[in-house]
């Protein structure tokens, strides 16, 4: 062998070997979990929209910003869990009466207050204090498992994957298991640690598995059922 052939295979092996140190460092590096907050909704948008029928049409409520962590580990099969809470201060939706009402019904604690058997709302508040006062002020969903479809689309720039996310759902003090079919996108270039997800998906809730009650006012009544819509963009920490 010529001193410049085995030159060159000196540099090719240094290559190779450079090469996979490099991977090596790559996946080490994602492979630790990660933790991701809810962002913001964009002006003129909403994070979570919960939409419940009435006699006349359909009342929608907004919510912008959610709080709590989702932590998602991406080796392989993605593997998450967490918890996303939805304050019942932040849903608005049809004026501040309207807003009451709603908190009325899914935030008091029936056994004690005066609710429902009247309203409790006075000026579009409810007192801070008290039988009347709000005992349940949060709308919350704990993840325990996510089953992702390994068949996925693209679209343009994004990586679309189909999930079903199971989980328990606290509302007005109830807490029952259920799931929810979601949309995640991802930055096409990206897939392996994303800084960013897109989570979207719709589930439906009857009111009365949580005790809630609407309470009825003439001859405007609710449906039994609220859809909760998700349109979340979860930042990494």
């Amino acid at each position: 062998m010529s001193r410049s052939t085995s030159s060159q295979l000196r540099a090719t092996s240094h290559t190779v070997l450079a090469a996979a140190l490099w991977l090596l460092v790559a996946r080490s590096a994602h492979a630790e979990p990660i933790n991701y907050r809810p962002a913001p909704a964009p002006e003129g948008s909403a994070s979570v929209r919960i939409d419940l029928p009435y006699t006349f049409g359909t009342h929608n409520f907004d919510v912008r910003l959610l709080q709590g962590e989702v932590r998602i580990d991406w080796k392989g099969t993605p593997s998450v869990g967490g918890r996303l809470t939805l304050p019942l201060s932040s849903i608005h939706g049809g004026g501040e009466t309207l807003n009451c009402h709603m908190r009325e019904a899914m935030g008091l604690d029936y056994s004690r207050s005066a609710f429902p058997g009247k309203h409790v709302c006075e000026g579009g508040k409810l007192p801070a204090t008290g039988n009347d006062a709000i005992a349940f002020p949060d709308i919350v969903f704990e993840i325990k498992r996510v089953v992702v479809d390994p068949v996925h689309t693209r679209s343009g720039e994004y990586e679309i994957w189909r999930a079903t996310a199971f989980g328990r759902w606290t509302i007005h003090g109830v807490t029952r298991e259920a799931s929810i079919d979601l949309h995640l996108t991802v930055p096409g270039n990206e897939t392996a640690h994303p800084r960013w997800v897109r989570v979207e998906g719709v589930r439906k809730l009857r009111l009365a598995d949580f005790g809630i009650q609407v309470k009825r006012a003439f001859v405007v009544t609710a449906g039994e059922e609220a859809a909760v819509k998700l349109d979340v963009l979860l930042r990494a920490q």
